[in-house]
């Protein structure tokens, strides 16, 4: 039974509470129209060097981050400041810098020596949420499930296929003795200093079996990859913690680690987002994903709140933004809690799938505890972050089969995940022009069906 700091007497979700309670610890900022980390603001050298007076005011020390492993920002041309003193919330104080800085400019701006392109950049760091985030929603939480879902056997390749930036999947060894087709897919990267720690620590205050909030998530839609793409390699990266909570800039930094190693990955998965205070692109995000390899395609859920507001990193231009939609009786419709609007790109499933879990125990609501048990836990759960990873695996499975088939000694070279992507979008919008949702991607193997040997 869990105890009463785990759940909510109202019902509230697992991931709400524990936002809750980051909130009250004061490691965590609910704004008015975002979550962001208290007295962090991001801002463009520009900015920085108009707004040095006014950041003085407030006791602003800029961290140049070469301990935090911030320090990759200044190749983005942004700096990462702490507010030590304020009397309002943070996000009056980012709107009143980015005015300031912008009267500046347009001050400025009359003497030819003063006048600059550069970008005015004033944001906060804004906390990114796992997909599901059942806020004002209907969301159910990852259910047990007798049915199973047995994977083909890994390929023999050595370079990741695909990146998954998630909660990370579980230590090698708990992951070889639950789904050992799994572990044997993933390529673990111990080369990097900054993520030593791709392992989900799982249970609650580090004792089993009491799972986290959003334990497991990773582990979800890596075997929803390797469902779409049996032979593709992955490589997970854990930018959440168990709770399903991160922050823009360490996604930033993972995602420029991702796209800087020796073999490029080619297709990244994120199921997670966030809202901005002023519906702006994050900046750190932004110019990540701006400087990838035109090549490289990122894929990001859409988000569960059945609003057309821009949520990121899904509704930045060079990312495939995927929402989720529902087969009821054959009849396909947008699931309710997905979010939509033009900066959405594809719809998939995203409603009782199917895939590997951890063992464990969940509490899906106060006083109801489920159990995963071993030797194979599987769950079924449904959100915009389990539909997303299926396209960014179609996309990754054309390319590793291109490779594979050697189809890449044609004229035209490799194929590259951005033609896939491309190619993938030509194929869906021969279908049939009345569909209710956009472009519907199937997988090839129905991922809400048990399969066994």
């Amino acid at each position: 039974m869990a105890t009463k700091d785990t759940t909510q007497d109202d019902g509230a979700s697992r991931i709400e509470a524990a936002l809750r309670r980051r909130i009250e610890a004061g490691d965590i900022v609910d704004g008015a129209r975002c979550y962001y980390l208290p007295g962090q603001l991001i801002l463009s050298d520009h900015a920085a060097r108009l707004l040095e007076g006014e950041l003085r005011e407030l006791q602003a020390e800029h961290d140049r981050g070469d301990e935090r492993g911030h320090g990759f920002l200044s190749g983005l041309r942004l700096q990462l400041w702490r507010v030590a003193a304020q009397s309002e919330d943070l996000v009056t104080v980012a709107a009143r810098l980015t005015a300031r800085a912008l009267a500046l400019v347009d001050e400025r701006g009359r003497d030819a020596d003063d006048a600059s392109d550069e970008p005015v950049i004033v944001s906060l760091n804004h906390v990114v949420l796992a997909q599901p985030h059942p806020k004002g929603t209907a969301l159910e939480p990852p259910h047990s499930t007798g049915a199973r879902r047995m994977l083909e056997p890994a390929s023999d390749g050595a370079d990741p296929d695909i990146a998954i930036l998630d909660t990370g999947v579980p230590s090698p060894k708990e992951l070889s003795s639950w789904h050992p087709e799994l572990e044997d897919a993933v390529r673990r990267d111990p080369a990097n200093p900054r993520f030593p720690d791709d392992v989900d620590t799982l249970y609650e205050n580090g004792n089993a079996p009491s799972l986290c909030a959003l334990a497991g998530h990773g582990t979800f839609i890596a075997g929803l990859v390797r469902l779409v793409a049996p032979d593709v390699v992955i490589s997970p990266y854990a930018v959440l913690d168990p709770d399903g909570i991160g922050n823009d800039i360490d996604v930033a930094r993972a995602l420029l680690h991702v796209a800087s190693r020796p073999m490029s990955v080619p297709v990244v998965s994120m199921s997670l987002g966030a809202y901005t205070y002023d519906d702006a692109p994050p900046p750190a995000l932004q110019h990540v994903v701006d400087r990838l390899p035109r090549t490289t395609v990122v894929v990001a859920s859409a988000g569960n709140d059945g609003v057309s507001r821009p949520f990121y990193p899904a509704a930045l231009g060079r990312v495939v933004g995927v929402a989720a939609f529902d087969d009821l009786g054959g009849v396909v419709r947008p699931a309710l809690w997905s979010n939509f609007g033009p900066w959405v790109d594809v719809c998939a499933p995203g409603v009782g799938l199917l895939s590997t879990y951890v063992a464990g125990t969940y509490e899906t609501a106060p006083g109801v505890v489920e159990a995963f048990d071993v030797p194979a836990p599987s769950a079924r759960w449904s959100g915009t972050s389990f539909a997303s990873p299926l396209v960014a695996a179609e996309i990754a499975r054309r390319v590793r089969e291109d490779a594979d088939t050697g189809a890449g000694t044609l004229p035209s070279g490799p194929l590259t995940a951005d033609q896939a992507w491309r190619d993938l979008q030509a194929e869906l919008e021969r279908v049939d022009a009345d569909r209710a949702v956009g472009l519907e991607y199937w997988p090839p193997v129905d991922p809400r069906t048990p399969r066994l040997p």
